[in-house]
């Protein structure tokens, strides 16, 4: 966001004149308006009166700062306006959430250093001017400070790696890239703090200022505290200072041990980029003493979010490590009435900032989705009343149209790991309905049954009773498992006829041209068995009639590796097979959730059962799937970002090959 408003704000904001008048809006005038709001008049009236109070020295520097500051009142509030910084309500102006947390960054980040200066210059003048050489007088000019001269920027632009060329300085790929990350300061101050850890009252160390004090947003922080913990002690067990160091010295390299070569295997990827050390150093008193000092490699740390929140490593190992992070935040909520719990909305806040990109992302993603799902929604109304064919898949495209909604509203509010719940569940039912549309459509692919069976078709899953569930839950002889059983039972049927050969082959085949003729007749069971009080319940078909339309099945499957010519054969002699112990009346198997995805995957050649077991880790009671608060990290966005886009794919392939089936539907009845 930062780098958005400063392509479209004036580097002379951060002038003494300028930098007071954001102040004034920042801090000072709040005792007056007491709220966000404000009018341009209630600056005015602020930098009046402090003028009136320094009417005795006119000639002191801040009474001169005062005076040029009310001159640029209205100036600067339009730069803040035109923004977004500021907004206007009626006949007030509004500071925005965001404006005080810029504020600061411009104050520690940019205020400070000349070349962050000039690289906000250059990026105003590339944004605003369309320029991409410049002339040293063009920065000067937007620069307008006076303690920066012609050889200051010179030494800047060299270190930014622009290139100089016909008098002019011209930027590169890598000057850009620079001047950008320039942009965001120095990465230990933007990067969002949770809280700081001090330590009080030891003998021999202290953790060192700055960097080592500051618990940050998606560090290892439950590692970190666990070494501090462990040193508090060694300083209280050991009698000499010298005890005391050689033992933490030896912790210390065994931690950073831990992290470059052994953390893997917890989170699936080592850390390279942050390294404990110990030094000794000198109290004002001249005592010797110890420090704690974290070193941290933040481009190695940038590039590890990205690559990390992009890997192939398991989503339970990439959460342990978010919950590693996370667990400075249990600390502070432990205790209620503690100060930090009143700056976690300000984290959140600023972390909301930092990922609204990728939240947009996000949200594009998800549109495209339900954008496909419309489009497969109105196809599926077209071929319906073409054919009087009733799809499953349809009825499901609007619960899936409001679960997808439902997945923006989860990620616009930071609840993540909800949404794994939501896709897991979008998995099965999207399953569940495209079983039932394959195997019935199926039926009709081959052309021998006609319009007037349509009603007849065996739909055993369109609608499946809770009380069938709790009855085949105690009966396992009636659940399809996994499609290992289906292909045994298969290959036993082509073994028992005298045909090995191909027989892995002519098993998936069938699997492939598997109607719910076939199915019901390979994998259902006596009907004559089921309970009295769970008849009505359970779907119950005549054997004969199933068996007719079933023949078909093993001739489509045997035709695509062998000649038509013997292809009835092989199927009659299946179908006699089958009826040796074939009951007259049969239900069909309960197939299991596993078996439902295995299905469809095979099907469409998709992977919707990894995905599935994959999100199953946020289903369980596993803590370390709990997302404690929204917005506590980064690094869970990205992961769900990349997650989605996965997610996404796969379920557009699902639609795609849906689409696919439809049309050979549409043709074969069309045509037969």
């Amino acid at each position: 966001m930062s780098e958005q408003i400063l392509a479209n704000l004036s580097p002379k904001l951060i002038l003494d004149h300028y930098w007071e008048v954001l102040n004034v809006i920042d801090w000072k005038i709040l005792p007056i308006t007491k709220s966000r709001e404000f009018t341009i008049q209630d600056v005015i009236a602020y930098f009046s009166k402090e003028i009136e109070r320094k009417i005795d020295h006119e000639e002191d520097y801040y009474c001169k700062l005062l005076k040029e500051a009310k001159d640029v009142t209205e100036e600067t509030i339009a730069y803040l306006t035109n923004v977004g910084l500021i907004k206007i309500d009626g006949d007030k102006l509004v500071k925005t959430r965001e404006y005080s947390g810029f504020v600061k960054f411009l104050k520690e980040c940019l205020r400070k250093s000349i070349i962050r200066k000039v690289s906000w210059a250059i990026w105003y003048l590339y944004n605003q001017k369309n320029l991409d050489c410049f002339k040293v007088s063009q920065i000067l000019d937007v620069l307008l400070d006076k303690n920066i001269d012609e050889k200051t920027v010179e030494r800047a632009l060299k270190r930014l790696k622009l290139q100089f060329r016909n008098g002019s300085w011209c930027l590169t790929d890598e000057a850009l890239s620079k001047i950008r990350d320039n942009l965001k300061g120095k990465y230990s101050e933007f990067w969002p703090v949770i809280c700081t850890t001090h330590v009080r009252n030891t003998r021999y160390f202290k953790i060192a200022r700055g960097v080592s004090q500051r618990r940050y947003i998606d560090f290892p922080n439950e590692i970190i505290y666990n070494l501090i913990k462990e040193l508090l002690a060694y300083d209280q067990f050991y009698k000499s200072i010298e005890d005391f160091y050689k033992e933490a010295k030896n912790r210390v390299d065994e931690y950073n041990e831990f992290l470059t070569k052994n953390v893997a295997e917890y989170f699936g990827v080592n850390i390279d980029w942050l390294k404990f050390r110990i030094n000794e150093y000198l109290e004002f008193y001249r005592e010797k003493k110890y420090r704690i000092v974290i070193n941290v490699n933040w481009s190695k740390f940038f590039k590890f979010l990205d690559e990390y929140a992009k890997s192939d490593v398991r989503l339970y190992k990439k959460y342990r490590y978010i919950a590693n992070t996370k667990y400075v935040l249990l600390e502070i909520l432990k205790d209620e009435k503690t100060k930090l719990v009143e700056e976690i909305p300000k984290v959140q806040e600023k972390v909301k900032t930092m990922v609204r990109d990728d939240i947009d992302e996000i949200l594009l993603k998800l549109n495209e989705l339900i954008s496909d799902v419309n489009s497969l929604k109105r196809k599926l109304v077209r071929f319906q009343e073409s054919t009087g064919i009733f799809s499953s898949t349809y009825l499901y495209t609007l619960e899936l149209t409001n679960m997808l909604n439902t997945l923006k509203h989860l990620a616009e509010n930071g609840v993540i790991t909800a949404c794994y719940r939501e896709m897991r569940k979008i998995i099965e039912n999207l399953a569940w309905v495209a079983f039932d549309d394959i195997l019935t459509f199926r039926c009709l692919i081959s052309g021998k049954v006609k319009d007037g069976d349509f009603e007849w078709l065996p739909r055993p899953y369109l609608d499946i009773p809770k009380e069938w569930f709790e009855y085949v839950k105690t009966h396992s002889n009636m659940t399809a498992k996994n499609l290992g059983r289906l292909k045994n039972r298969i290959k036993d049927l082509i073994s028992s006829i005298g045909c090995n050969s191909g027989k892995n082959k002519l098993a998936d085949a069938i699997i492939k041209n598997m109607s719910c003729y076939s199915f019901i007749i390979l994998l259902g069971i006596d009907a004559s068995n089921i309970e009295k009080k769970y008849e009505k319940f359970t779907p119950v078909y005549d054997a004969q009639p199933l068996l007719v339309y079933a023949k078909h099945d093993f001739e489509r499957a045997f035709n695509m590796f062998y000649s038509q010519a013997n292809a009835e054969n092989f199927a009659d002699k299946i179908i006699r097979e089958i009826e040796k112990d074939l009951p007259s009346v049969i239900a069909p198997p309960y197939p299991s959730n596993e078996f439902v995805l295995g299905f469809v995957d095979k099907t469409f050649s998709t992977n919707l059962y990894k995905f599935y077991n994959e999100y199953s880790f946020f289903v369980h009671s596993y803590f370390t799937s709990w997302h404690i608060i929204p917005f506590s990290s980064i690094l869970e966005i990205k992961i769900f970002k990349h997650e989605l886009n996965k997610f996404s794919n796969e379920i557009k392939k699902v639609l795609g090959n849906f689409i696919e089936l439809l049309n050979r539907v549409r043709t074969c009845h069309h045509t037969s």
